[in-house]
């Protein structure tokens, strides 16, 4: 029986290792390699929120940063999908800063969580943590 299925363009996926990736060999195994590794983003004058994409074994395979505002990131529960499932990972976890300082989720960030949690779960990968990070590493993982 022939296909009947017909397409404008095709979708072809291939694995290449880039050498130029900065962050070949980071493994992060528990929340305080993690916290370590994003301590770059606890200052920032805007929200950031960082995916953090890992295989089975917890090395970081890819990063995706989305830019906010003072308030929030903006960033959509399918892009991180997508992102997750072209870097074929079993593993992401969700870093982003609370600029004014407080590491308190708010209810945007619980139901966005919560949205990825059930979104990901669909495709068989695992949100292993959501954290909120701020100044001198303070963090909270919900």
């Amino acid at each position: 029986m022939e296909n009947d299925f017909k397409c404008a363009y095709r979708i072809e996926t291939m694995k290449v290792a880039d050498s130029a990736y900065p962050y070949a060999g980071n493994c992060l195994r528990n929340r305080a390699d993690v916290v370590q590794f994003m301590r770059c983003i606890e200052n920032n004058d805007q929200e950031k929120l960082v995916a953090l994409y890992l295989d089975t074994h917890f090395h970081l395979v890819g990063v995706s940063i989305y830019l906010g505002s003072e308030t929030q990131a903006l960033v959509s529960t399918r892009d991180l999908v997508k992102c997750a499932i072209l870097l074929n990972v079993s593993n992401v976890i969700l870093v982003h800063n609370h600029p004014g300082g407080s590491i308190i989720p708010s209810s945007h960030d619980i139901v966005f969580k919560n949205s990825c949690q059930r979104a990901f779960e669909l495709f068989g990968i695992t949100l292993e943590d959501c954290l909120i990070i701020s100044q001198g590493g303070q963090y909270e993982s919900f």
